[in-house]
């Protein structure tokens, strides 16, 4: 992909103005029907996507050091209906590859949690590739393939217009075991079940080599509220505790849980589409093998702020991952002091400039960053265009 795309798209949006891609994607495509031909492949069963998402970053205060960037994410999307396609009934096979460019703005930000969601290596890959089969009128399916967690495990809706990554998932969770979970930016081949034995309730269990998760979430019709619980079944060293040898402590397993919930809390002059949301996350990790002991997350949305704007969202949200008492005892053996949490709150505005593209100023103010006492807290200015094809 040419890197003048994302220029193109921020030219666009400065002429006519002055989080993962998919679920925030605008309602309609800048390449519109293709001349009808868009519409004629999804009537046979094939549906094929583009987006784009383009942030600059820059520190306005504090931090490691004064500095800006920018990075991109371009993310290429096809699926297929296989009862549409051949008369297969409930098969869904899907193809996504992603890319991601440009630098990381937490490396002069010097924060832990990632004050940009698509930060991460320059290059290519199949984020998703799998096939999934659902039975009994969709009450249960099952997938096999790449498959990434964040896009059904740990997910609050309304969160997902912040672009700090703890609003995905928090990092007791993504940073947990030897490499982290099947999650952005690095996905794994696995398997998953997903059961609905009654409107509203969904079960679903996700199974990797060393790696299982499962999730109970309800859907009532003003929110969610979801409780997961993971594990790995592979041997970890203690962060700290070391045997008479000095080699570390090896533990059998490690596990953690967590609880997310949102929920409608008022409507704006009784639309349906303007609405006051609130949401919470809480997450537990193992302290013993991973740097966070817990995270605890929360926020307010407003969608429709003012009549006029009615597809436009406000949010405010505050991210805070706590280390835990092993990882803060191995910075004490090697003489570096580390707090007990980093908290950040976010204040963002995305508005709805075209049926294909958002424009989002948004700004950050990191406390305690990396949890280094000697480390200024760090005030963070963003714009993220977001663009479908």
């Amino acid at each position: 992909m040419p890197r003048a795309l994302p220029a193109l798209i921020a030219a666009i949006a400065l002429a006519g103005v002055v989080g993962h891609a998919a679920a925030q994607a605008p309602p309609g495509t800048l390449s519109g029907d293709w001349a009808g031909v868009r519409p004629a492949l999804l009537e046979r069963g094939l549906r094929v996507d583009a987006f784009v998402i383009a942030e600059g970053f820059g520190t306005l205060d504090g931090g490691v050091r004064r500095d800006a960037t920018f990075l991109d994410a371009v993310e290429l999307r096809a699926s297929l209906d296989g009862g549409r396609l051949v008369g297969w009934h409930g098969l869904t096979v899907l193809a996504d590859v992603l890319g991601t460019h440009g630098g990381n703005p937490s490396k002069f930000v010097g924060d832990a949690q990632g004050v940009s969601e698509i930060a991460g290596p320059s290059r290519w890959r199949l984020q998703e590739g799998w096939v999934q089969q659902s039975l009994f009128g969709g009450r249960l399916s099952l997938l096999a393939g790449r498959y990434d967690l964040g896009t059904e495990f740990y997910v609050l809706p309304a969160a997902a217009v912040l672009i700090n990554s703890s609003f995905g998932a928090g990092p007791e969770f993504t940073e947990s075991g030897r490499h982290g979970p099947s999650v952005f930016p690095d996905t794994t081949i696995g398997g998953r079940l997903e059961v609905k034995p009654a409107a509203g309730l969904v079960l679903r269990t996700a199974i990797f080599s060393g790696f299982v998760i499962g999730e109970i979430a309800w859907l009532p019709d003003e929110g969610k509220v979801a409780v997961g619980g993971w594990g790995y079944t592979n041997t970890l060293d203690d962060l700290s505790r070391t045997e008479r040898d000095g080699s570390p402590v090896r533990h059998h397993g490690s596990a953690g849980a967590y609880l997310v919930a949102e929920h409608t809390v008022y409507r704006l002059d009784g639309d349906p589409g303007r609405r006051v949301a609130l949401f919470g996350q809480l997450g537990l990790g193992d302290p013993r093998v991973s740097r966070y002991a817990a995270y605890t997350g929360g926020g307010l949305v407003v969608t429709g702020p003012f009549a006029s704007r009615g597809s436009d969202q406000v949010a405010l949200g505050v991210a805070a991952a706590h280390n835990g008492d092993q990882y803060r005892q191995a910075q004490r053996h090697e003489g570096r002091r580390a707090e007990r949490s980093e908290v950040t709150v976010e204040l963002t505005y995305r508005i709805q400039v075209t049926p294909w593209l958002f424009v989002q100023p948004d700004v950050q103010y990191v406390i305690n960053p990396n949890t280094d006492p000697a480390r200024a807290n760090a005030v963070v200015g963003a714009v993220r265009l977001t663009a479908a094809f």
